[in-house]
């Protein structure tokens, strides 16, 4: 199992207003399935650690 930060700059242009903001999300993969998690809050920060810790090395 694998984890990956990515951050990415969304909204600014004419259909999304004229804000942007950042959006951060962790992708899961394990095998050959893929999951992403969005940030809401600070949670996303303590679930990908709890779930580290769960699964252990490999």
């Amino acid at each position: 199992m694998t984890f990956s930060w990515h951050t990415e700059t969304v909204g600014g242009g004419n259909d999304q207003g004229s804000t942007a903001g950042d959006v951060t999300y962790v992708v899961i993969r394990y095998g050959a399935s893929e999951q992403r998690l969005y940030e809401h809050g600070g949670t996303l920060a303590e679930l990908v650690q709890t779930i580290g810790r769960l699964t252990g090395p490999e």
